[in-house]
Parts: C-alpha cells; structure tokens; sequence
C-alpha cells in the first residue's frame, strides 16, 4: 500500500469517528454546537459533520478503490464549490434579514470590522474560496481525466 492508501484508510475511519460523535451531539440537542477544529472539512455546527462524515468516508473509500488522488482533490475542490457558495448564499440572507440569527459580535471575523459589515465580509472570503475551488476542480479533473480515470 502506497502513502496515498493509508492516508485515505484513516481518513475514512476518522469520518466514521466523527458520524459517531455527532450522532451523540445532535441526539444531545447540539446539532448548532459549533465545531470549529473541522472547518477545514466544511463542518461548521454538529449538524455538519452527521452529514459530511458520511460523505468523506464515502469519497475516501471511492477514492481508495479507484486509486486516484487527482480523483480525490477533484471531490475535494468541487465539495468546496458547492459548500463555500452555499455560505455565501447564507450569509448574503443574513445580512438583510430582519432575523438575526448570527448576531454580528457573534461571527468569527466580528473583531476586525465590529459591526454588522462582517456579514458581507464573510460573503466575499466565500466568494473568493467559491472560484480558487472552481479553478482547482477544473485543474484536477484534467489532470484525472488525463490518468485515463
């Protein structure tokens, strides 16, 4: 097994790890409890990581058996499509929403801007992770498309 393998060997169990431990949370009335050590994943709140534990360890497997890393960045970067234009979705409604469901001295970049403005600063820093993730998706995929799939 190459170092490729392995890596997606534990990759995989650690999803399965984490399915289990926001099982607990969401059973726990936690599923909004913020998970901010697994943002790199796109698991913001335990409701998350129920949810994308089950897909990574379903892209780790794919991957493993196909045995492709361009195939695994290409899932990565199209992941970050989707989910970096959903927040930016989210945070555009936020900022003319009459419900505050993010109080702005809540929102992680609150101390750089300290007012609601943070609203539509987490809408560009989405934005901008929405096209380096489209650019990638389309550099990966040419290079998987290369290796014959």
């Amino acid at each position: 097994m190459n170092l490729f393998q392995w890596f997606l060997i534990v990759f995989a169990l650690g999803n399965l790890f984490l399915f289990v431990k926001a099982r607990k949370e969401c059973q726990n009335s936690n599923s909004y409890g913020l998970t901010k050590a697994l943002f790199l994943l796109g698991m913001y709140v335990w409701g998350d990581v129920l949810i994308f534990s089950l897909f990574w360890t379903s892209v780790a497997l794919i991957c493993l058996i196909v045995n492709n890393v361009y195939l695994f960045f290409t899932f990565v970067s199209l992941f970050w499509v989707v989910r970096s234009f959903g927040e930016t979705m989210y945070w555009f409604h936020q900022q003319f929403s009459t419900v505050r469901r993010e109080p702005p001295e809540k929102v992680e970049l609150y101390s750089l801007v300290h007012n609601d403005s943070v609203w539509f600063i987490q809408q560009v820093k989405n934005q901008c992770i929405t096209i380096l993730s489209l650019v990638m998706s389309i550099y990966f995929s040419v290079l998987w498309i290369k290796t014959g799939f």
